[in-house]
């Protein structure tokens, strides 16, 4: 099924989940796409200046980027939505999505903010069908945090379609791990964050959102630019991706630069976890992802035959 268009609005598909989910080899990946552009990561926009942008500028100085970002620094509105929020307003979203019937009732939890998320969106959309690549409708907000694809199901003036991206959950611990944080507290967040999603997308996004398990793209990533070319009417080549990804230069900042800066050889699963868990951790992870893991990232036979066909 495709999602519907809407000609008078911004379209705009996000990418949402967790952290050290794969977004930013998927974002890249879609970015190549003949009417598509990928962003990034905009909800940390405001606050990176001094970052470095994927051409090589940092972001305050980058052709694409440096005026937008002296304009919403200094001017009138309150900057991009946050990625992060605070406990309080994390409460008013759950109660939020249990409450309201629809996206209109989400709205009023937003009422009197001036942020600058449309205005950006169509300013550079303009300019990227202007100077950059002619052909695009469609941008691409690898932003991954659910509060900001709470706010932007919101606004009036943007056609939100939304990539549910999951990675197995023992990777993505993993992940966290080799950099210093807490495996045991990744766990739960993982399990809460992804049902969060699953619960929003199927309320409120059921005919605009698809969950991608990123273990499964990375099997046949043919098979599953495929599906998403059909669904969100993009035009990725599905043979020649890597080929488009590496000859191009994008203005991405944000993300893993381990992946975005470099020359992207493959697309392949890591499972380092299986080689650095010991046998009794891996065991009690996969017992206790067990079920989540069956359900969002590794579909039946019967489910994979039916993407097929």
């Amino acid at each position: 099924m495709k999602v519907e268009q809407n000609e008078s609005k911004v379209k705009v598909l996000y990418i949402v989940g967790t952290g050290h989910s794969g977004s930013t080899l998927l974002n890249l990946i879609l970015g190549s796409s003949k009417n598509a552009y990928s962003l990034g990561e905009v909800a940390h926009f405001s606050q990176s200046g001094l970052q470095q942008c994927n051409c090589s500028e940092i972001i305050s100085t980058c052709d694409l980027w440096g005026e937008y970002f002296s304009k919403f620094s200094l001017g009138d509105t309150e900057g991009i939505y946050p990625l992060k929020s605070s406990f309080k307003e994390y409460l008013k979203f759950m109660f939020a999505c249990l409450l309201k019937r629809n996206r209109v009732g989400l709205a009023s939890l937003f009422s009197g903010k001036n942020y600058a998320d449309s205005v950006l969106y169509n300013e550079l959309l303009s300019k990227v069908k202007g100077s950059i690549r002619p052909g695009v409708e469609i941008l691409i907000d690898s932003s991954k945090g659910f509060n900001r694809l709470f706010y932007l199901s919101t606004l009036p003036g943007i056609d939100l379609s939304v990539i549910h991206l999951v990675r197995d959950g023992r990777s993505v611990i993993h992940s966290y791990e080799k950099r210093g944080y807490s495996g045991f507290t990744r766990i739960f967040k993982w399990l809460l964050i992804n049902l969060q999603i699953d619960f929003f997308c199927k309320k409120f996004m059921k005919s605009k959102s698809l969950r991608l398990s990123y273990d499964q793209f990375c099997m046949d990533p043919s098979l599953a630019l495929a599906q998403i070319n059909s669904f969100f009417g993009l035009k990725v080549d599905t043979v020649k991706y890597l080929d488009d990804v590496n000859s191009s230069v994008n203005h991405n900042f944000a993300g893993n630069h381990h992946v975005s800066r470099k020359k992207i050889e493959s697309v392949r699963c890591d499972l380092a976890w299986k080689k650095n868990f010991s046998w009794l951790k891996a065991t009690m992870l996969s017992v206790l992802l067990y079920v989540p893991n069956k359900i969002w990232v590794y579909p039946s036979k019967k489910k994979l035959k039916e993407v097929k066909e």
